[in-house]
This record gives C-alpha cells, sequence and structure tokens, in this order.
C-alpha cells in the first residue's frame, strides 16, 4: 500500500459536500464527418468492453487506525459506475451542457471506489459531444489529468482505441 501525501490527505479532510476537492475537465470534440452511426455511444461502448482497470485506475482509498490513508489495488471495480453515458435534450446547446456538468460537479465522489468519473454527453447541436472527466484532488491534480487525457487523444478515427484506465 502506498501512503497518501500529507497534502493529499489535507484534501480528504478538508473536504465538505459545501467544498468539495475534486477537479474536473470538460472537452468538447466534432464526431467525425463521414462517421456513420451514433458515434458517442459506439465510443462508450468501447470504452466499456475494455474492463481491465490498470493502475492508478484501480487504485481506492484505505484509512488506517491512524488515520492515516493509503492507497490499494482493487481489482473488482465496477466500471459501469466509473464510466457513465448521457444524452442531453434538444436543442443540446452550450446552456443545457453547462447545466448538466454543473449539477454532476455538486456530488463527492464516493470515496469507496476509486476517486475518478468519466461521463460521455452526447446530443450537443452542431454534431458535437463531450467528455467531461472528474477525479479527487487527492488522485491527482488538474494538470496531470489534462496531461493524461491529452494524451489518448488521436486524430486517427481508423486506429485500435485503448481507455486510459487499460494503459500500464
Amino acid at each position: 500500500m502506498q501512503a497518501l501525501t500529507l497534502v493529499d490527505m489535507g484534501f480528504l479532510y478538508t473536504e465538505t459536500v459545501a467544498s468539495p476537492k475534486h477537479v474536473a475537465g470538460l472537452q468538447i470534440f466534432s464526431v467525425p464527418e463521414d462517421y456513420q452511426g451514433n458515434f458517442t455511444r459506439d465510443l462508450f461502448d468501447c470504452l466499456m468492453s475494455q474492463d481491465e482497470i490498470k493502475a492508478p485506475f484501480n487504485l481506492k482509498l484505505k484509512k488506517q487506525l491512524t488515520g492515516q490513508f493509503h492507497w490499494h489495488e482493487d481489482n473488482n471495480i465496477d466500471l459501469s459506475y466509473h464510466v457513465r453515458f448521457a444524452m442531453l435534450p434538444q436543442p443540446g446547446n452550450e446552456s443545457q451542457l453547462l447545466n448538466f456538468v454543473e449539477h454532476q460537479h455538486e456530488s463527492l465522489l464516493d470515496r469507496n471506489r476509486p476517486l475518478w468519473e468519466m461521463i460521455l454527453i452526447d446530443g450537443l447541436k452542431d454534431n458535437k459531444f463531450a467528455i467531461y472527466l472528474t477525479a479527487h484532488h487527492a488522485f491527482t491534480d488538474g494538470a496531470k489529468a489534462n496531461q493524461l487525457l491529452m494524451s489518448y487523444l488521436s486524430r486517427n478515427i481508423d486506429g485500435a482505441m485503448t481507455a486510459f484506465w487499460n494503459v500500464e
């Protein structure tokens, strides 16, 4: 088990419903022009088929009797909890997207599970979709989370897709 740093423990001890300590990113993408079918749903299905979750995305908190938090591996994770699909109502405008994300961001992450979630959001106007990724500050900071997500993006729509939680 790996102990958390004092800074990371501080995020856990100071978190309240009124002051969540998670970071999030919202990315908006255009569906490939010639794509036949529902790209966002197909992407979601592809990601859900990659149900082997590797470190650090399989790490959960464990609190010791001393009050110290440690990370420990959990190889029995419900991917459907961490990766979800959402459909905005028509017309799928920016205001609706931001209201949806605001509502999602209000909830604390479940400390009995790995401290990250991802929602693929379909139904945006102009043939777009969004990815909303949330992670607890004890798990990662915003810059690292953005670097991680950007490292898995590709312009090659014909290439094999590997979920970020499935890469060592």
